[in-house]
């Protein structure tokens, strides 16, 4: 994997039609489009996954996963799942030696955990929980890019 601690990322996805499934009070679980539940995985992950839909909370804060639109929406109804163009900090880097068993396939090969680059006020009270983990795999949706490296991200 190309990336370092410490660097600062673009991360962004292009829009998915997805379905709700469920809701968990202020979230909603849509279908996940780009996996399927793992018949050999040691976890029962079901298909979907639950995206947050009310940014004054901390699960904002642990996802760059959004639905569009974020309110209005009932099981069965279709909207868009997407990571609009988030800056965020390369918080850990992880590369599967053999690809990970996270409950779908295709199995990650690695993984990135980041932070949000920035909080606005509200959210500010939730940096120490404001982290969260993009696995990839060959058919992942998420593009990342460098913007800028912190001083020694580049070294070992």
């Amino acid at each position: 994997m190309r990336f370092r601690v410490g660097q600062r990322l673009l991360i962004r996805s292009d829009p998915c039609e997805v379905r709700v499934v469920d809701f968990y009070g202020d979230l909603v679980a849509v279908e996940w489009p780009w996996g399927t539940p793992d018949p050999h995985s040691r976890f029962g992950w079901d298909g979907t996954v639950a995206v947050p839909t009310d940014p004054s909370r901390l699960e904002w804060v642990q996802s760059p996963w959004r639905v569009e639109p974020p309110v209005g929406l009932g099981v069965g109804d279709v909207c868009q799942l997407v990571i609009r163009e988030t800056a965020c900090i390369v918080r850990a880097v992880d590369v599967f030696e053999t690809p990970k068993d996270v409950g779908s396939l295709p199995r990650p090969t690695s993984a990135l955990t980041l932070a949000f680059a920035e909080l606005p006020p509200p959210l500010r009270r939730f940096v120490d929980h404001a982290a969260f983990e993009l696995y990839f795999t060959d058919a992942g949706p998420v593009d990342a890019s460098v913007v800028f490296a912190e001083a020694g991200a580049d070294r070992p």
